[in-house]
């Protein structure tokens, strides 16, 4: 999977479980509550996008401290590449 596909992937997973609070749900044509053609609250688009890039920290910061603790040589630049495409997103 590439970095790309995993930043969509986790992106997804996340908007997914984030609910729409959004009172104009399905009338809404702003360009800010799209993705893929559909309408989504922008709020969950930003939401989705946070959490993804929360996560990514998360296993980054997992990485180093491995790498630290117990001196391994563990790559993180895979999941670096993976946060540059999440905030490439929307």
């Amino acid at each position: 999977m590439t970095p790309k596909e995993k930043a969509i992937l986790l992106f997804e997973t996340f908007l997914s479980k984030v609910g729409s609070n959004c009172e104009n749900d399905n009338d809404c044509y702003r360009k800010e509550c799209r993705y893929k053609n559909r309408i989504v609250c922008g709020v969950d688009l930003f939401t989705a996008k946070q959490c993804a890039l929360v996560a990514v920290d998360e296993i980054l910061n997992y990485i180093y401290r491995m790498n630290n603790d117990f001196n391994l040589n563990l790559s993180s630049s895979d999941w670096i590449k993976v946060k540059q495409e999440i905030e490439k997103l929307c």
